[in-house]
């Protein structure tokens, strides 16, 4: 999927935007790695894809991050 694709019928094509301090953001983005690095069950199913292997759910969000981090500049 390339960079800047909207969810349809998602106000602003995306969802999880809040402003914060780059702090707050590093640490919430660690935490969420940490749960993906463990063998936490996912709670919910990829509203894409449906149930996932563990495998393929570090994949999906390891390449949902690149497409994200893509945006960021110097």
């Amino acid at each position: 999927m390339p960079r800047g694709v909207q969810i349809p019928g998602v106000e602003g094509g995306t969802v999880g935007m809040e402003d914060m301090e780059t702090i707050e953001a590093g640490r919430q983005l660690l935490a969420a790695l940490q749960r993906l690095k463990s063998d936490e069950e996912a709670k919910f199913d990829s509203p894409a894809f449906g149930a996932m292997s563990h495998e393929d759910r570090i994949a999906l969000n390891l390449r949902h991050a690149e497409l994200h981090l893509g945006f960021l500049t110097h």
